[in-house]
């Protein structure tokens, strides 16, 4: 066993290459999505059924997230579980401010574009990836 339970450079290489692949197509996303014009967002014929739908599709999704961390806790060990969902964490946080900057500062001015929902997703998967290669070198605690 390892001197530090928070930190492993163990077998799961699985894990690693899927990460690895993970951001190589957000970089390639990032890329394709600021060289194309964003798609301009329709407006919602029905402003409320549209906020209730949403709200029920995030109620819907959380619980079936939930159910599957549980299942992902129970299946993997404590440090890959801690390093997945820590790279989540810094994925969310990473967008938020992603997206705060790109709405604060004049990037379309700059020569950056407009923030397009092909960018964020890319964002979030980068930002996923590079927060987990980083728990995993570094250790968790």
């Amino acid at each position: 066993m390892l001197g530090n339970s928070k930190r492993s450079f163990g077998p799961f290489l699985g894990l690693d290459l899927v990460f690895i692949a993970l951001a190589l197509v957000a970089s390639m996303m990032l890329f394709e999505t600021s060289a194309e014009g964003a798609d301009s967002i329709a407006a919602a014929a029905n402003p409320l059924l549209a906020g209730l739908a949403t709200i029920a599709a995030v109620v819907i999704l959380t619980g079936v997230a939930v159910l599957g961390t549980k299942a992902d806790q129970r299946m993997n060990d404590e440090f890959t579980y801690k390093a997945v969902a820590f790279g989540a964490l810094v994925g969310v946080m990473v967008t938020i401010l992603f997206h705060l900057a790109f709405d604060i500062l004049p990037m379309a001015s700059w020569g950056l574009g407009d923030l397009s929902k092909d960018r964020i997703v890319a964002v979030l998967m980068g930002s996923w990836a590079t927060g987990y290669a980083i728990f995993r070198v570094r250790g968790t605690a």
